[in-house]
């Protein structure tokens, strides 16, 4: 289950405790979820890529930069929190850049994922038809 999912559990249980007057229970539960919170580790660009599942970590970055995603700086290097990627993840501000990602998934068994070869250019250059203008 998720760092947020689990919050909100929490946050059901110590409202359920307090309104049957089991206040201590309440406040350990709510300890509990005040440290879950304090564990919201900070991910690299890396692992971010793949737990919202895009292909580089410069999607990351310009979401990131965008404002989509929260960040931290730590020296030169991007950090964002676990619950900001497991809200991005149900975020509509996120969308595009996961249907992006899901084309580029579909699209790639048309063809290699990599740059193309002398080859692929002759090809393709041989395929061109006249140029418009020199029409």
């Amino acid at each position: 289950m998720s760092l947020v999912a689990d919050l909100r559990k929490q946050l059901d249980a110590i409202i359920a405790l307090q309104r049957r007057g089991e206040t201590a229970q309440a406040l350990a539960v709510a300890e509990q979820a005040r440290d879950a919170l304090a564990a919201d580790p900070l991910l690299t660009t890396g692992k971010v890529r793949d737990l919202l599942g895009v292909r580089s970590v410069n999607t990351v970055k310009s979401t990131s930069r965008a404002g989509n995603l929260p960040f931290e700086l730590r020296g030169n290097r991007m950090r964002i929190r676990h619950s900001a990627v497991e809200r991005a993840m149900e975020s509509e501000a996120t969308r595009p850049m996961r249907r992006l990602e899901e084309a580029h998934a579909e699209t790639a068994v048309l063809g290699h994922d990599g740059p193309l070869t002398e080859a692929d250019h002759d090809e393709l250059d041989a395929d061109a038809g006249e140029l418009p203008w020199r029409r």
